[in-house]
């Protein structure tokens, strides 16, 4: 009889290849997904950016806030919210 000689270091060529194939489609969708849940593909608008003035005014009945715009981007007032409040002072008296 005779004996069938085998190499058995190409045997596993196929699978490790497989394996490989696998991993790297793996992977290529793991990053198309983190880039996309990342922000890559964003389609937000950027927060305006400005400069104001703001001064309590205290003369007359009631108190008021001014606010003056002194450059920057423009800002949509029917976006914008303020929110404040106000805690009365009183200063001490002389003796």
């Amino acid at each position: 009889m005779e004996k069938k000689h085998r190499d058995l270091s190409l045997e596993a060529v196929s699978p490790v290849i497989g394996v490989m194939l696998m991993l790297v489609v793996t992977i290529i969708i793991a990053a198309a997904v983190s880039a996309y849940a990342g922000g890559m593909v964003s389609d937000q608008e950027e927060t305006p950016t400005a400069q104001l003035d703001v001064q309590l005014k205290t003369e007359g009945t009631y108190p008021k806030l001014v606010f003056t715009h002194l450059g920057g981007d423009s800002l949509d007032t029917s976006e914008l919210k303020i929110i404040t409040y106000f805690r009365q002072y009183d200063r001490p008296q002389r003796l």
